[in-house]
């Protein structure tokens, strides 16, 4: 018996963060481990790869995880295998599969390719499939019997058959997709970085999170010394140096910094990974203030807002945390020099522009050192997605492309297509768009750091963030360039966003005939950006954010204090000296002079003016560059600017994206 395991991607660029396929990683483990020889598993990760295979063998079950990313390619590839294989019997689970039987029967409906739908995890249901098929059963005996964890449709176009909470048992009954090898071909290919799972379920309920299921809130773990062994493989086999843990929450347990102490000291030994990407638990305990300090040249510290407004909050079934645990966690990372790091998402039901930038404010306060904005994206398989929650919070969306979405192939045309949240209860349309261009400024001053220095220097002279880039997107002829950077992108997402997924469609075949550049919501973002640095425009963007700034105090409180221009000309060689830039190579140091105490400034939190930090003596500040081994990688590689710089936006985090400032000489402290 042969069987077909896919979680695809779109084959447009190579340079999306593609992840190994843990998830049906685990499914095949599992079906090996049960049926042993009986059964012949393919895994794939590519439509090309799997068209190509259809000549040499004929699946009797093919079975896809299906995820934001490959929604419609999953679709479009189960509606190929169907035309060519019309008894062959096709199972689709993954977070896109929301546990609700009127969702399920909904697309099964719409979906006549699919047999069956799998909601939460799919190991047990898949081995029942199987088991189905081996017992001698026809696949259409299948289909009339239903499978347990499955669900289907009668012939009257009714639901039947149940689903499956969680994995009855140990989940370490299903073996690791690595020991094997089945996992191997795609550590061997540098395009994909290694994954790495210690545990399943979030106690968390957040309804814009597939997660945020009450089948999948009970936390499992896999026990220590399979983790372990699997750091140690993946150390050893993995061409790609970036580590991904898709753990909810890594942290919310005791054992975790056990995990993460390994982890690092595999790293000392073995050099893996150099950069990586984990989400910790929403709550900044000293657990999660631990794991971040040891994994501090690899991820920033994290803590996670999504809004600061306490109704949008209640709202969304989010945790919100006090500010005694922020400001507990922000000292935390002054006294050890780490990066403290942010997100919020724009467009939550409850909250406004008010609000929103209330919220920015809140955390530039304090003084996050990056801070994400994401806009709100309709999530299969999250409640947000539900009628009902639609409904109660008066949701407009439109749509897009997704990031590099589309996949062409002779056989197959996919398109993949996102829906966006532009209008609510609390915020209109057009308030929206003018909000995208404070957004955009916000990323590149802030998230990116690229002007995060001269940010907090005039917060410490009374003006705020919050009005800074809004005066910036107001008063484009002062600021021609990032105005017009902040305009461009505000216009491109009105150009870029469609009443339906059918516009969306037309729009993209049309960039493909015409041989544009195809771009996903995010992409549009960091074009503006990239084109700014290869401009060599970096220094003009520097000089109109100090001139807003310098403009902003005089409107407020007259005459410039003493000292004021000293200390803006050393914080934009700061500011200048800390860019890297990623078209050609630059030294791992760089020194400057400084008559101010920069450590105890940063130390201090951004809290008080450079002024009160002068010394009495001149003092030399030297700047390194985080991860300089990945840069280098960077900088020899036959590429082009852009694609440089595309890269290194999707590899570096905060950690590591500036040079940092290392630690002060102890004649200077």
């Amino acid at each position: 018996m042969i069987v077909y395991l896919s979680d695809l991607q779109n084959s447009y660029d190579r340079y999306l963060r593609n992840s190994i396929p843990i998830g049906v990683g685990y499914v095949a483990s599992y079906l090996k481990k049960r049926f042993g020889s009986d059964i012949e598993i393919h895994i794939f990760r590519k439509f090309e790869e799997l068209y190509d295979s259809l000549s040499e063998r004929t699946p009797d079950l093919a079975a896809f995880g299906s995820y934001c990313w490959n929604t419609n390619l999953t679709l479009g590839t189960a509606r190929h295998l169907r035309q060519r294989f019309p008894d062959l019997l096709i199972a689709v689970g993954g977070p896109d599969v929301a546990d609700l039987p009127e969702m399920i029967l909904a697309n099964l409906r719409a979906n006549p390719q699919i047999d069956f739908y799998i909601p939460n995890e799919g190991e047990h249901p898949a081995a029942n499939l199987v088991e189905a098929l081996l017992s001698g059963k026809s696949p259409s005996q299948v289909r009339a019997a239903g499978v347990p964890g499955c669900l289907s449709l009668t012939p009257s176009g009714e639901l039947s058959g149940s689903s499956l909470a969680q994995f009855p048992g140990d989940i370490n009954d299903i073996p690791s997709p690595y020991f094997d090898g089945l996992m191997d071909r795609f550590l061997k290919d540098i395009d994909y970085m290694p994954t790495i799972q210690t545990s399943r379920g979030c106690p968390y309920a957040c309804t814009y999170c597939a997660c945020g299921n009450t089948a999948r809130s009970k936390i499992r773990t896999f026990d220590m010394e399979r983790v372990k062994a699997e750091i140690d493989y993946v150390a050893t086999h993995a061409r790609n140096s970036f580590l991904r843990f898709v753990d909810e929450n890594i942290g919310i347990l005791p054992r975790d910094q056990e995990i993460v102490e390994y982890l690092i000291e595999q790293k000392k030994l073995t050099g893996f990974p150099q950069s990586g990407s984990i989400y910790t638990d929403k709550h900044p305990t000293d657990r999660v203030k631990q794991i971040c300090w040891l994994m501090r040249e690899i991820i920033p510290f994290c803590v996670s807002f999504q809004s600061t407004t306490p109704a949008v909050l209640k709202t969304i079934k989010r945790v919100n945390l006090t500010d005694e645990e922020v400001r507990s966690a922000v000292h935390f990372a002054r006294e050890r020099k780490l990066i403290m790091v942010s997100e919020l998402i724009f467009m939550l039901p409850g909250e406004t522009i008010a609000s929103f930038l209330a919220s920015v404010q809140k955390l530039i306060d304090f003084r996050f050192e990056s801070m994400e904005v994401g806009p709100l994206q309709i999530l299969k398989g999250s409640e947000m997605d539900t009628p009902q929650d639609r409904r109660k919070n008066g949701v407009k969306t439109m749509f897009s492309v997704a990031e590099k979405g589309y996949t062409c192939h002779p056989e197959l045309e996919n398109i993949e297509i996102d829906e966006w949240v532009v209008a609510n209860n609390t915020i209109s349309e057009e308030e929206h768009f003018k909000a995208l261009r404070f957004i955009y400024l916000l990323d590149f001053a802030h998230y990116r750091s690229f002007l995060k220095e001269i940010l907090f220097f005039f917060e410490c002279h009374g003006v705020p963030t919050s009005k800074l880039l809004m005066q910036t997107v107001e008063r484009p002829d002062l600021c021609p360039l990032l105005a017009g950077g902040a305009a461009q992108y505000a216009a491109g997402m009105r150009d870029f966003l469609f009443d339906t997924p059918q516009q969306v469609q037309e729009f993209v075949r049309e960039k493909i005939a015409a041989k544009e550049e195809l771009l996903g919501f995010y992409d549009l973002r960091r074009k503006l950006m990239i084109d700014l640095l290869i401009s060599g425009g970096f220094p003009s963007a520097v000089d109109e954010m100090i001139g807003m700034g310098t403009l902003i105090y005089r409107e407020r409180f007259g005459e410039l204090p003493d000292g004021f221009h000293e200390e803006l000309a050393l914080v934009r060689a700061l500011v200048l000296n800390m860019f890297i830039p990623i078209q050609h190579p630059v030294p791992c140091e760089v020194e400057l002079e400084s008559r101010f105490d920069i450590h105890a400034w940063i130390a201090g939190n951004y809290g008080s003016t450079l002024a009160s930090h002068r010394l009495a003596q001149p003092t030399t500040l030297t700047l390194k560059v985080r991860g300089f081994n990945l840069y280098d990688d960077i900088w020899r590689m036959d590429e082009s600017a852009l694609t440089k710089y595309r890269m290194a936006f999707r590899i570096f985090t905060s950690a590591n994206r500036r040079r940092f400032l290392d630690a002060a000489p102890s004649q200077n402290l």
